[in-house]
C-alpha cells in the first residue's frame, strides 16, 4: 500500500449508474520501482481508495461497516456488456437497446436453436 498525490481530473456517470474518475499523478520519475510494480499490478482490479486534500494518516480513516461493491455479474449482465462493447467497437450502428442488442441475441438464440435435435 503506498500513497501518491493526484490531480482529480474528471468524474463522470456512466451507463451501468456508476462512476468513471480520473487522476492524474505526478512524473513517473518520482516513483520508486516498487510503487510502479505496485499500482500496474492493482491494474483492473478492484481496490479501496480514500480521497482527502492533504495527505492521509491513520487516524483519518475510521475502519466501520463497510459496504461492499459487488462485482460478479450474472452470465446474462456479462453478455449483454460483452454486446454494447461490440456495438461500440463497430461503429454505434442503430440504436443499442432496440435494434442491435435485439438483433444480435437472435442471431444467437437461432445459432443454439441450429445445435438442438
Amino acid at each position: 500500500m503506498f500513497q501518491l498525490q493526484a490531480v482529480l481530473d474528471g468524474v463522470k456517470t456512466l451507463k451501468n449508474n456508476t462512476l468513471k474518475i480520473t487522476l492524474e499523478t505526478q512524473d513517473i520519475s518520482s516513483f520508486s520501482s516498487e510503487e510502479l510494480a505496485e499500482l500496474f499490478k492493482l491494474n483492473d482490479k478492484l481496490i479501496w481508495a480514500v480521497f482527502k486534500e492533504t495527505p492521509v494518516k491513520a487516524e483519518d480513516i475510521k475502519i466501520e461497516e463497510v459496504k461492499e461493491f459487488k462485482t460478479d455479474k450474472s452470465p446474462s449482465q456479462r453478455l449483454r456488456a460483452s454486446l454494447y462493447v461490440l456495438w461500440e467497437q463497430s461503429g454505434k450502428p442503430g440504436d443499442f437497446q432496440t435494434e442491435y442488442y435485439p438483433k444480435q441475441m437472435n442471431k444467437l438464440i437461432d445459432f443454439i436453436k441450429e445445435k438442438l435435435n
